[in-house]
């Protein structure tokens, strides 16, 4: 089982190489930032981080824009690939970009286009609904590529089909999930919930677990615990 747990941004008031002491990756979203950070920076990223832990990213917007956007964002994307050794690349959508069928043709030709390829070196294309980009679309967008569409399991949104997400991952064997805790007074996830977490973690082949709330990297390290007890 080759399933990692991690969370998404850095901590306030904790450094990468102290939350990678706890978890097993972290998912940065540092190349949709204007100015993002120098190899050198990155580099040194991966060399503080505990062996065996690493990073996923989230891929700059500049990719679902046109043919120059793409050749940029490539190859700041494969500065960082290879910087860091990213495990997995997240393309999200920018905010009112739609899913219409020219912008889905572009998605599927970028994501073939051959500065795009070299620049993953062999990293998991993970697509993030969002906005009109949601889960239903989302799928369809990538039925038949092997791009994996991130989700939370644990949604209860009704309009999301999140069962028909899971019973698709848990047939494919991998997914890239991201649990969130939404409008509710508890910070953290309960035990009923991280159980699910895991129960599903099991049955995976190939997976990542990416926090996404205030409390990710302690409720990353009771996810890690129960895996490491089942």
């Amino acid at each position: 089982m080759a399933i990692t747990i991690g969370c998404a941004g850095t901590p306030p008031r904790m450094s990468r190489s102290h939350a990678l002491t706890r978890i097993d990756f972290l998912e940065e979203d540092i190349l949709t930032h204007p100015t993002p950070p120098s190899a050198k920076s990155m580099r040194r990223w991966l060399r503080e981080a505990p062996e065996g832990r690493g990073f996923t990213l989230m891929a700059p917007e500049t990719l679902f824009g046109n043919a120059h956007g793409i050749a940029t964002g490539a190859q700041i994307l494969s500065e960082a690939v290879t910087s860091l050794s990213a495990q997995a690349v997240l393309f999200r959508p920018p905010r009112g970009h739609a899913p219409s069928a020219a912008n889905r043709e572009q998605f599927h030709a970028m994501i073939a286009n051959e500065a795009v390829v070299s620049a993953l070196n062999g990293a998991q294309i993970v697509l993030v609904p969002r906005g009109l980009w949601d889960l239903e679309v989302a799928t369809a967008v990538v039925a038949d590529t092997d791009v994996v569409v991130a989700f939370d399991p644990l949604a209860n949104d009704p309009l999301e089909e999140i069962p028909a997400m899971l019973a698709m991952a848990l047939e494919q064997k991998i997914a890239y999930l991201r649990p969130g805790r939404r409008a509710t007074t508890r910070r953290r996830f309960d035990a009923y919930e991280l159980e699910t977490l895991a129960d599903i973690a099991c049955e995976l082949e190939k997976g990542w677990v990416s926090f996404t709330h205030g409390e990710k990297v302690r409720d990353g390290e009771a996810l890690k615990k129960l895996l490491k007890d089942s």
